[in-house]
């Protein structure tokens, strides 16, 4: 099959693309006749678009009958395929779609066409933050329906014959009955439904032998301002059990207006358990925050624990920092065991880092870091889990490293030694600033890394110090097989040489210090790199494909079959749960 990738090179598609262009004012649709469309596509079609498209609404809660009013943004980057579009919201609890304009369920275009009167054919427009829903746009405002539990407004753009969806933009939306407060003490089961919205004030502590069951769909929000900060601290001995799904995933925000949020409004959460760190055991290790004491107490001898479980759960705006050396993540694990399940989590808008573990042998699979203030993902204290597929992003704020990885600041030597394995991860950073790097390996941490690749950062693509990690990496312990670089060291470096201006990092990567395997400068041709809306999948022609990558283990927790660099091949398993917008483009008055 051919895309629009390839379109453009075609003979006599260019002057078509510039007909075209000439012809489609940018602030709204241009229709075409659907003997039109296919005459212009001349039998060819596109399996992925370069258009950005993504839409917001002032809240992600509504009670029935409100008044729901949307914005969208939509960058046609040369985007001149006909397209046909349709609009509608999803009860997600039964699958009915309700179709825009006509608000019925009958399968309708954007214009109103059905299936037997035959669909409109457009080219996209070029809007940004234009009224979607509401007064002016290109639909009046959707009255909610007394439907509760969450709903998602979707736009999507399917071929000119309106058979195939080629893209989708999503906002979720979840109807409740009513709001309420979180309790700030838990010690026994307590279930939070997704028919309601709930607060979280203050400190909120889950207990031993308390659980915190919370329903797929369900939003839960951070009150900005509190005093103690607004934050989950899942103690020793109990779980957070918070298995939303692809289409109800579960939310934690701040409580203030889409477009008026911002990093640090409430703390996070974080979850507590017995697993084993390297952090001498008397006293025992705390969690940090402002509480001290036995509900924070963490590690033990246990590496089967359970922390709970997360499935397809966003954590936005979270995070706060007190001193230096005591700050919240916006999600961290102290000391969880193998039984932890966590996949498909994503932290958006972190004041600190976006995911931690301090110690413990818990594992992740489908991680997100949006636009964080500091690292995408910190280890320390002798964690020893297993990662796979981890993205991750920075805007132009300044921030951290794509990695920071620890043994143990109470001792670089310190057992059991920090040993992850991490395959499949895409690193992307975007500050020009500031001493971000895409991997900082230090304090006598080791590791086995796999299939990365680190882009865009202001500093070296990666960096391996302190003299316990450089010796872990001589005898052999410290691996890595598969690292990418591209436009690193202020988007200059296209070399390795122009990319890793250490000396022990370039003679580890060029092959003459240690084993470290397959470390390449290339482009990876991500299909449509930005801030709001991206695909950092590859191009078909991307070396991330290339033959001869190391192929992830089959133990019954990695995707065996991953044998490309980065986080992504063909699938975008990011796709609808997730939110990647770059907030100041919804920041409008």
């Amino acid at each position: 099959m051919l895309n629009k990738y390839l379109l453009t090179k075609l003979v006599g598609f260019g002057a078509l693309a510039a007909s075209l262009q000439a012809a489609a004012p940018a602030s709204d649709f241009r229709t075409v006749t659907r003997d039109e469309a296919e005459r212009q596509i001349g039998g060819l079609y596109q399996t992925a678009s370069p258009a950005s498209v993504y839409m917001w609404s002032p809240d992600y809660v509504y009670r029935p009958g409100a008044s729901l009013t949307m914005r969208w943004t939509v960058s046609q980057n040369n985007d001149l395929y006909p397209y046909t579009l349709f609009a509608y919201r999803i009860n997600n609890q039964t699958g009915v779609k309700t179709y825009l304009p006509g608000g019925t369920s009958a399968v309708t275009d954007i214009f109103g066409n059905t299936p037997t009167q035959g669909f409109q054919p457009t080219i996209l427009p070029t809007v940004s933050k234009a009224v979607l829903l509401g007064e002016g746009g290109r639909f009046p405002a959707v009255t909610i329906p007394n439907e509760l539990g969450m709903h998602t407004i979707t736009v999507e753009l399917r071929d000119y014959l309106g058979g195939r969806i080629i893209k989708s933009a999503y906002w979720k939306i979840s109807v409740v009955d009513a709001v309420e407060d979180i309790p700030n003490s838990i010690s026994t089961d307590l279930t939070l439904v997704n028919t309601k919205s709930y607060n979280l004030r203050g400190n909120v502590f889950v207990t031993a032998p308390g659980r915190l069951t919370i329903q797929p769909g369900t939003v839960i929000k951070g009150q900005p301002g509190s005093d103690p900060v607004s934050y989950l601290n899942v103690s020793r001995g109990a779980q957070l059990i918070a298995n939303g799904t692809k289409s109800r995933p579960i939310i934690f925000t701040s409580s203030r207006p889409v477009g008026q949020r911002s990093r640090g409004d409430w703390g996070g959460i974080q979850l507590l358990g017995s697993a084993p760190t390297n952090f001498p055991a008397t006293p025992e290790p705390q969690a940090e925050g402002q509480v001290t004491g036995e509900r924070v107490f963490y590690g033990g001898t246990n590496p089967e624990g359970s922390c709970g479980s997360l499935k397809y759960v966003r954590i936005e705006f979270a995070g706060a920092r007190f001193t230096a050396t005591n700050e919240l993540n916006s999600l961290a694990f102290y000391g969880c065991g193998r039984s932890t399940v966590t996949d498909h989590v994503q932290s958006h808008y972190a004041t600190d880092d976006s995911f931690e573990f301090y110690g413990g042998t818990n594992d992740a699979k489908h991680m997100i870091s949006s636009f964080n203030g500091d690292d995408m993902l910190d280890w320390t204290y002798g964690y020893s889990g297993r990662l796979q597929y981890f993205f991750g992003i920075h805007n132009q704020d300044p921030g951290g490293n794509g990695i920071e990885a620890d043994n143990s600041d109470q001792g670089f030597a310190r057992t059991p030694v920090s040993r992850p394995t991490l395959f499949n991860a895409t690193f992307i950073g975007g500050a020009k600033d500031d001493s971000s790097r895409g991997a900082r390996l230090r304090a006598g941490t080791s590791a086995s890394i796999n299939n990365l690749v680190f882009s865009n950062w202001a500093d070296d693509g990666f960096i391996v110090e302190t003299a316990e990690s450089l010796a872990l990496v001589d005898s052999g312990n410290f691996v890595a097989n598969g690292i990418l670089l591209w436009n690193n060291r202020n988007a200059t470096g296209k070399t390795l040489e122009e990319q890793l201006a250490n000396a022990a990092t370039l003679a580890i990567a060029r092959g003459t210090r240690g084993n470290w395997a397959n470390i390449v400068a290339a482009d990876p041709q991500f299909r449509r790199p930005g801030l709001s809306d991206p695909d950092f999948r590859p191009l078909f022609s991307s070396p991330v494909f290339r033959a001869g990558w190391i192929q992830p283990p089959d133990d019954g927790f990695f995707d065996s079959s991953a044998n490309f660099m980065g986080a992504f091949g063909d699938e975008d398993w990011t796709e609808e749960w997730s939110l990647i917008v770059n907030e100041p483009d919804v920041n409008v008055p």
